[in-house]
């Protein structure tokens, strides 16, 4: 362990090694200032379990504040994704309420890009996600969802996603 004492006021500063948080709720809510907040997950492609043959899904374990308004999703894929099956334009990468994550969410291009090396912005969002009203009066479980086409497998790949909130 490392200690800084540079001041000379007795005051210590730690520096230790530091993760990069991989998995679930990855990057966790960040500190920021005024209204709106961001929340970071880190994701990889032995996250997903293949539930059905369009859908491969992930439990963040994240929930969002109630009465939060969702502002946009920014979606980073640093490491391209292998996947087995048919991947299509129709294929997205869901973001959203655990239960209805297409229907309540923000997702990826809609380009079968996205599990490449690549980055999107979802500024529209979709349904309590998209259109400005506050979410549910508890908190809000999140879960990534990836669908359309057909998916059999996720092997390599890694990225994370920003949910942008306003918390009210």
């Amino acid at each position: 362990m490392s200690y800084e004492n540079s001041a000379g006021l007795g005051v210590n500063n730690h520096y230790g090694a530091r993760d990069t948080q991989d998995g679930i709720v990855g990057g966790g809510k960040l500190e920021s200032s005024g209204s709106i907040q961001e929340a970071v997950v880190y994701f990889k492609a032995s996250d997903f379990t293949v539930e059905s043959a369009t859908v491969a899904a992930f439990d963040t374990q994240l929930s969002l504040p109630a009465g939060s308004i969702v502002v946009d999703g920014l979606f980073e894929v640093t490491e391209t994704f292998t996947t087995s099956g048919t991947i299509s334009t129709s294929t997205k990468i869901h973001v959203g309420e655990s239960g209805s994550e297409v229907a309540n969410g923000v997702e990826a291009s809609g380009q079968a890009t996205e599990f490449a090396a690549a980055t999107s912005l979802d500024a529209v969002g979709n349904g309590e996600w998209g259109d400005g009203t506050a979410l549910a009066a508890q908190d809000v479980s999140v879960n990534f969802v990836a669908g359309g086409g057909t998916i059999t497998s996720f092997t390599g790949g890694a990225g994370k996603v920003v949910v942008r909130y306003r918390k009210v």
